[in-house]
């Protein structure tokens, strides 16, 4: 009996497979490459009130055929590259000023549209950094540079003596 269990389990997964696979449409068929897809989104900063940013290039690359596009997001931070074929695409966000950003690989299927929001991060200069974290580095600074000067007058002591004995 056990094995008459056995053989029905194993009739009835191949059964479903075939019925799984049997189902699924190719992706060569000429109905679905027929439909193109569009990918689109909103670029933003990554302040509290979330501003757009104008002027991000948006690169979209197509894995199969490393077929590239660029777009550029408008005043309110939208871009939309429309008529693209179905496939996996990679995007990446870039500005001046801010961190580049690579989004993750997207397979887009015919006739879906892809909408991301996007945060950028403003890029730290010296005048940032120290706006962010003054209460720390003030009392880590301070004593560095007492002891920087201190360094430096006992080097410049140290070639005085070192002159006047030779």
């Amino acid at each position: 009996m056990n094995r008459l269990n056995l053989i029905f389990m194993l009739v009835s997964c191949v059964f479903m497979s075939f019925g799984i696979v049997m189902a699924q449409k190719d992706a060569s068929d000429a109905e679905i490459l027929s439909e193109s897809v569009k990918i689109g989104g909103n670029v933003v900063d990554n302040s509290v009130e979330q501003n757009p940013i104008e002027g991000v290039t948006v690169t979209i690359m197509r894995s199969d055929d490393e077929a590239i596009f660029t777009v550029t997001t408008d005043k309110e931070g939208n871009f939309e590259k429309t008529n693209l074929e179905p496939g996996r695409y990679f995007i990446s966000y870039a500005k001046d000023g801010y961190e580049e950003r690579f989004g993750k690989s997207r397979f887009v299927a015919a006739g879906v549209e892809v909408y991301d929001r996007i945060i950028l991060r403003k890029k730290d200069n010296i005048i940032s950094f120290f706006k962010k974290y003054d209460f720390v580095l003030w009392p880590l600074i301070i004593p560095s540079v007492i002891g920087l000067v201190f360094f430096v007058v006992v080097l410049v002591f140290i070639i005085v003596i070192y002159r006047k004995m030779s």
